[in-house]
């Protein structure tokens, strides 16, 4: 054998041996993303509101609660939602439960957190609240926000008409006046969905001594 071809049948088996020490590349068959805690995606095939309080407990990827304090249990019909905001889903159930008499009302975005109440016949009265817009301004001005409102309340049935607002600058509190179920039902989930607005970056102080 001479030294040429002994040289190629050495190269070959170095090759064979080389690929077959490697590891072979899985193909992933789909590609996953991390999951939203700020959106919400479930199947409910319908029954009891605890039923449901009980599936949001059981699912790590949603940061959604639902705060039952009269342990009241109405009945929800099935429905399904895909990657939808927290303050929608709520705003919906409570398109449901209100001819059971009931109120949904959502408090926080972020951790999300939403309340049952029973509607009272007082709800209909005249009421108050304040809401802290400093987080909110920058991404939006007052009177945007409060056009909001008056858009969500003619869609969602709310007396739009009887809203009162007051923007208190150097605090920026936003006082509403109204009927009761329509602040707590319509105002506070339309504030509530606002996303906050970046904090703003102080700007560089002067110094003399400092070094370049």
């Amino acid at each position: 054998m001479n030294l040429i071809k002994f040289s190629r049948i050495a190269l070959i088996a170095l090759l064979t041996l080389s690929c077959s020490l490697c590891p072979a590349q899985e193909t992933p068959s789909h590609q996953t993303f991390p999951v939203d805690p700020n959106r919400i995606t479930i199947d409910f095939p319908g029954g009891p509101l605890s039923k449901l309080i009980l599936i949001l407990r059981a699912d790590k990827s949603s940061d959604l609660s639902i705060i039952n304090p009269e342990k009241l249990d109405p009945i929800l019909p099935a429905f399904s939602v895909h990657n939808q905001l927290p303050a929608a889903v709520i705003g919906a159930l409570s398109q449901v439960l209100r001819p059971q008499g009931y109120l949904l009302s959502m408090m926080s975005p972020s951790p999300s957190l939403a309340v049952l109440t029973r509607a009272e016949p007082n709800q209909s009265k005249d009421g108050f609240a304040v809401f802290q817009l400093g987080f909110k301004l920058g991404n939006q001005s007052v009177e945007e926000i409060t056009a909001a409102i008056q858009t969500a309340c003619e869609f969602a049935g709310g007396d739009a008409g009887k809203l009162r607002f007051k923007f208190h600058p150097g605090t920026k509190m936003l006082f509403a006046a109204g009927p009761q179920l329509t602040i707590d039902h319509i105002v506070r989930q339309v504030i509530n969905s606002l996303p906050d607005s970046p904090p703003k970056t102080p700007p560089p102080t002067d110094c003399k001594d400092c070094n370049d």
